[in-house]
């Protein structure tokens, strides 16, 4: 039988491997997408397009992400 330390080890191992493989995906992204031309991301217009209408507002306020 596993005694507590040893499970919490255990779980903290597993929590630092999926850390760590993140942290490697997000290298990746920004090495192979951002970096090259990072303003892409900025330059881009903030303009929704609903039902073939540009910015028409219902009065109702969406948070999006």
């Amino acid at each position: 039988m596993l005694s507590f330390s040893s499970c919490v080890s255990e779980l903290f191992s597993f929590i630092s491997i999926i850390v760590h493989l993140l942290t490697l995906f997000h290298h990746q992204v920004i090495k192979d997408d951002m970096w090259p031309n990072p303003l892409q991301y900025y330059l881009v217009p903030d303009i929704e397009v609903e039902n073939g209408v540009e910015g028409e507002d219902d009065g109702r306020y969406v948070e999006t992400l």
